[in-house]
């Protein structure tokens, strides 16, 4: 499991600067914006990041150039994507590092948390990850985390009666969302 500080914060945070702290905004900019942000990429950090430990700060790069270049500031229009490509590029860094040689690719995502309820954040994050079936995992309203998953009876036994996960989703592990054809 990986663990980033910045994911939630650091969107809302972008939310909140450019697109008057309404998701609809955001998730309309982001699908206006085309994949690789016109060559501009942005990482952000609010607060001292896990994964990278300790970077705090925002940074914007130009990838038309070969290496990137620092620049100042990126199209205003832009934040949105550029915040969930360059968080899902960073993910899939690390997914890579993870898996052994010779491992298969991956073929199911699981998104917990606020995010998984936000279609083109899901979408994205499949497109980025090359995962061509999207799953998410909830239980009534709530989404629960992988420690849940992994360890349901410590977490949810007494509040569900569940013996394990699959019995907390009426014995169904992974509700699809839906194929998105890539």
């Amino acid at each position: 499991m990986l663990c980033y500080k910045n994911g939630a914060l650091a969107r809302e945070e972008v939310r909140d600067r450019y697109s008057n702290g309404d998701w609809r905004t955001f998730n309309e900019m982001v699908e206006q914006t085309p994949p690789g942000c016109n060559g501009y990429m942005g990482l952000y950090f609010p607060l001292p990041e896990i994964i990278p430990p300790n970077v705090v700060g925002e940074y914007f790069f130009a990838t038309s150039h070969t290496p990137p270049r620092p620049v100042e500031s990126i199209p205003e229009s832009m934040h949105p994507r550029t915040i969930l490509e360059s968080q899902f590029l960073s993910i899939r860094s690390r997914v890579n590092q993870l898996l052994a040689e010779g491992s298969p690719d991956l073929h199911r995502l699981i998104l917990t948390g606020g995010g998984s309820s936000n279609q083109v954040i899901r979408q994205l994050a499949a497109v980025s990850l090359f995962v061509p079936l999207l799953y998410l995992i909830q239980y009534l309203s709530r989404t629960y985390s992988m420690w849940t998953y992994m360890f349901p009876q410590r977490s949810k036994q007494q509040a569900t009666g569940a013996r394990y996960w699959p019995d907390m989703l009426g014995g169904n592990n992974h509700i699809p969302i839906g194929h998105l054809g890539i």
